[in-house]
């Protein structure tokens, strides 16, 4: 098996190239026609030749004296902790099998403020998945929470293993609580396999809710047509206005607003978009996907866009889907199973603590550890792998009020704020 990338240190953020012309993700208008014929990624060199340094350079490179470097937010201990949010001087984390809590002052294990366990289903990808709060919290009190729930049909229909459900909950206490009674279910479909499912919930700088659905991993081939097809929910990135209507709108410039498929797709060809976010300052939506059984992507998500999957992985048509011929939009960043296997989408940092990292997107891979860096206002990002004092096995990465980076480590249950540290 080809082993990983070497190491790379910070320094090499350093020579990441800027080109000019940001292409803004949130247009109001459908992007142009992509034919994009697939090509075959280079894969890493299979005995260590150095893929990170730049062609030239001299065969030894000063070693960097800084690395990345984790501070522990959380004192307390938290069980699965699955996403986090920043919100009103607070620190909200998600429990994976069915609690939110509010983080005390001193990072210690504050109290539950939502719990939901008994309406919940239990596996590698259901439970609470992800959570964010309306854009005018605390005034308007509401708590967003994608989780999966089981079918209220006993038995379940054919095909149908439980459901996914994007619920409102309100606060009385100014986010201190949020009552499960007051739950309202925004959006509710069927699920056909026991992963892929949905994933992360956010509010866009346009003021609506995006949700991204996994393809459902049906375990029937239908999972490589899910995707592609415009009848199901699963495997898109999802925009609705829940401002507007009982218990949405839809947005008007949503590609299926008039038709033709079901309105609340903003994009498609996904396989299970774990984790997206927006840049603050370009807007732009960035997300990772992860992959089959060759390659792992990051994606720029624009209203309409077509990413192939399950007709194609990485830049690769897909051996056992339903054919190449089409038009779709190629990852911004892919990495070969040999350097991740299940990527984190990330963050675009503009905090003030790292300034090696400013304007650069940083992602990871929850099974390696390992975390990179990339300057996005290039059509060809090169992503750097960064130095790592410790492997950080993460399953969320946000940004506090300030701006400044946080890591959700699933397995060892805390919250890490990243940071740099000398070099012994």
């Amino acid at each position: 098996m080809p082993r990983a990338r070497p190491t790379a240190g910070l320094i090499a953020l350093l020579s990441l190239s800027s080109i000019a012309g940001v292409i803004a993700a949130c247009t109001e208008e459908l992007p142009p026609p992509v034919d994009s014929a697939p090509r075959e990624l280079p894969q890493p060199e299979p005995d260590g030749g150095d893929l990170d340094r730049p062609d030239g350079a001299p065969d030894a490179l000063a070693p960097p004296t800084t690395r990345l470097g984790f501070l522990q937010v959380s004192t307390g201990p938290l069980t699965r902790p699955i996403e986090i949010a920043a919100r009103a001087g607070r620190l909200y984390v998600a429990e994976h099998f069915g609690t939110i809590r509010l983080l005390g002052p001193d990072g210690s294990t504050g109290t539950v403020v939502l719990d939901i366990e008994p309406r919940i289903t239990k596996g590698y990808d259901q439970g609470i998945l992800g959570f964010t709060f309306h854009p005018d919290f605390p005034d308007t009190p509401y708590l967003y929470v994608t989780y999966t729930s089981p079918h209220p049909d006993v038995p379940a229909p054919p095909n149908v293993s439980f459901q996914s459900v994007i619920a409102r909950y309100e606060s009385s206490d100014g986010g201190l609580t949020f009552d499960a009674d007051t739950e309202k279910r925004i959006l509710v479909w069927d699920h056909p396999g026991v992963n892929h499912n949905n994933n992360s919930v956010l509010f866009g700088p346009d003021g609506y809710l995006y949700i991204s659905s996994g393809d459902g991993a049906d375990p029937t081939d239908l999972r490589f047509e899910h995707a592609q097809r415009t009848d199901v929910l699963l495997g898109k990135m999802l925009r609705i206005d829940v401002d507007n209507g009982d218990p949405y709108a839809i947005p008007p410039s949503n590609p299926f607003a008039d038709g033709g498929g079901l309105p609340e797709i903003f994009a498609l060809g996904l396989r299970n978009p774990w984790r997206f976010d927006f840049d603050a300052e370009s807007k732009r939506l960035f997300a990772g996907d992860v992959g089959q059984y060759s390659f792992e992507e990051i994606n720029e998500i624009v209203l309409g866009g077509n990413y192939g999957w399950g007709a194609r992985e990485g830049y690769s048509c897909f051996d056992g889907g339903p054919g190449c011929d089409g038009t779709f939009i190629d990852p911004l960043i892919v990495h070969g199973r040999a350097e991740a296997t299940a990527i984190v989408g990330g963050v675009v940092y503009h905090g003030t603590k790292i300034p090696e990292l400013t304007g650069k997107y940083v992602y990871s891979d929850t099974t390696t550890g390992f975390f990179w860096a990339a300057a996005m206002d290039s059509p060809a990002p090169e992503p750097a792998r960064l130095l790592d004092g410790r492997r950080m096995h993460a399953v969320s990465i946000r940004l506090d009020e300030d701006g400044e980076i946080l890591v959700v480590e699933y397995g060892a249950g805390k919250i890490w704020r990243m940071t740099l540290e000398q070099v012994p």
